[in-house]
């Protein structure tokens, strides 16, 4: 029996299984990506599902699978890839019942995926990271939630800054606001991708900044300090 046969008969529990053995395993990309042709959205829920295994590598490689998800469904249909932005924005309201802990990062890469889904909802995500002065606002108070939601605009950063220079107020207000370690390292990567060159002052002030951070980067755990993050940020700086 062919892979390709094999992988279409897979169903519930045996297609979950199958995609926790793929992340594990160093081609992982080439057969998440064969695994999507073949069951496309059908795949979302197994993603989700293994978005929270307790390795980091496999955990953040499901995040990761949700941008090879969208771009498979891009060439067909928006509208699914609107679908799953929605399942996230529904996950994170109080009606949903649980904690979505990686809903924010999975809505960044699959913005990431598409120009016209990111013009779509950028204007969301960063509402959940502004407090408004009423306090009428989708701001998440939950620290490590909020921390998804900064990673996931890091990500876009990477490939559409120009969304990120629209939103530069929301930006100004963190600055001043957020003293975890891992939101001032996406800070100042978002910055530097964006090429916020008001905003580079954030970035020196990190410079000696020693505290330490574990970070997904270039498919490795590596560990780093906040300053050499802010350094490396400096030096992506195309300065007019």
């Amino acid at each position: 029996m062919s892979d390709s046969i094999y992988f279409s008969l897979l169903k519930g529990q045996k297609l979950k299984k199958t995609v926790n053995e793929f992340l594990v395993d160093d081609n992982w990309q080439k057969n998440i990506s064969g695994l999507i042709e073949i069951h496309g959205a059908k795949l979302s829920n197994s993603f989700f599902s293994a978005s929270y295994n307790n390795s980091k590598i496999i955990s953040n490689r499901a995040i990761k699978s949700f941008h090879f998800l969208a771009e498979h469904l891009s060439k067909n249909s928006l509208e699914k890839i609107r679908i799953l932005i929605r399942k996230c924005i529904w996950m994170l309201t109080e009606e949903s019942g649980g904690i979505p802990w990686n809903a924010p990062r999975i809505m960044g890469e699959i913005m990431a995926s598409n120009l016209i889904i990111s013009e779509e909802f950028i204007k969301i995500l960063f509402s959940y990271i502004y407090e408004t002065e009423d306090g009428y606002d989708n701001f998440l108070e939950n620290t490590q939630l909020r921390k998804g939601v900064y990673y996931a605009i890091t990500r876009i950063s990477g490939k559409y800054p120009q969304l990120i220079f629209q939103e530069k107020d929301v930006l100004k207000q963190r600055m001043e606001k957020e003293t975890d370690v891992e939101i001032i390292a996406c800070l100042c990567q978002i910055i530097s991708n964006s090429n916020l060159g008001d905003f580079y002052y954030f970035i020196e002030n990190n410079f000696s900044n020693k505290e330490q951070i574990e970070i997904y980067m270039d498919d490795k755990i590596i560990k780093s300090t906040i300053g050499e993050i802010a350094i490396a940020s400096k030096n992506k700086m195309r300065f007019l």
